[in-house]
């Protein structure tokens, strides 16, 4: 059977799906990613999925039809990014 979202010309849900699909592909890319064992290897790895954790909830908010929610998400994410660990 054919998923119905695939079938969609709806963009929200065409972007939904797309997201996902980038969120798999790089599960899987971590899953063989080799690090060094280093502090700044280890952080690095984890704000990778701190950042992955972030996307899935973004599109969670957008799928439940909260984008005010989603867009503040989004916010802190730029804000946190644009000021650097010491900001």
């Amino acid at each position: 059977m054919v998923n119905e979202a695939q079938n969609t010309n709806d963009p929200l849900e065409r972007m939904l799906r797309r997201s996902e699909e980038l969120h798999e592909k790089l599960l899987a890319l971590l899953d063989d990613a080799e690090f060094d064992g280093s502090p700044r290897g280890e952080a690095a790895f984890g704000m990778c999925f701190v950042a992955l954790e972030h996307g899935a909830a973004l599109r969670a908010l957008m799928a439940l039809g909260l984008p005010t929610s989603a867009v503040s998400l989004m916010r802190l994410q730029f804000e946190a990014l644009t000021r650097g660990p010491c900001g």
